[in-house]
């Protein structure tokens, strides 16, 4: 049985839920908070430690991911929906290691981290986000999981001070201390608020394309209030989900 599990609080409209302080509503965050809703979207299975989920339940957890998502986007109002593994004020991030071509073996230049996450073509777009160089991630790399990424502001800034990360390269490993692989720059990003409107970014981040990415976060993108959806969603949720 392929489960689908959405959190408590199904859909939180970021507008209303960032509307606490006038001071801290001014602050810049990335992305348009407005007309935007934010849900946690757990799938099973989950791998065990040290132990891979079997194939097919993988394979159904997509299908089922594929079905929910392809449904969700064609409710009434929804202008653009989102997948990620990495959201504003989401539960949790995965940090992993990177370096430039040729220090990836090096100790000494290979221990600087930053947070990672699997996106869909209209994760950006649904963020209401604008690439500040480049372009975000086409359908066609999400389906392939291509060796390319978008990387944040901060990235930028941090591994190529004084020149243009665009079409630059670097390595990443998929989880920490793990073997690292090549991946080329086709966007930078805003840096994003992703824990707290006054927080100060801790370690830049990097995004790599993925279609239907599994234990990640539902972005959608209305034309009104979101909270409207929250009915519909569910209902839609529980039809493949059970």
């Amino acid at each position: 049985v392929v489960q689908i599990a959405l959190t408590a609080a199904l859909l939180v409209g970021v507008g209303l839920l960032l509307r606490s302080s006038q001071r801290l509503l001014a602050e810049p965050v990335g992305f348009d908070r407005d007309n935007l809703a934010v849900s946690a979207v757990a799938d099973l299975p989950r791998s065990q430690p040290g132990i891979a989920p079997e194939p097919a339940a993988v394979d159904a957890a997509h299908a089922a991911m594929r079905a929910f998502a392809e449904r969700a986007r064609a409710l009434p109002g929804v202008t653009s929906l989102g997948l990620g593994t990495l959201a504003p004020f989401g539960c949790s991030m995965s940090v992993s290691n990177f370096a430039l071509p040729g220090d990836e073996n090096d100790d000494a230049k290979s221990q600087a981290t930053a947070n990672r996450a699997y996106v869909n073509a209209d994760y950006f777009t649904a963020l209401g986000t604008q690439m500040l160089r480049g372009r975000a991630f086409t359908t066609e790399e999400t389906q392939t999981h291509a060796a390319v990424a978008v990387v944040d502001a901060q990235f930028a800034q941090q591994v190529f001070p004084g020149s243009d990360a665009l079409g630059q390269k670097f390595m990443m490993s998929v989880e920490s201390n793990t073997p690292m692989h090549e991946l080329t720059i086709v966007g930078v990003a805003p840096t994003l608020k992703m824990q707290a409107l006054d927080e100060q970014a801790q370690r830049p981040s990097v995004y790599q394309p993925d279609e239907y990415p599994l234990n990640g976060m539902l972005l959608l993108r209305t034309h009104g209030d979101p909270a409207l959806l929250t009915v519909p969603v569910k209902d839609i949720f529980h039809e493949i989900a059970p």
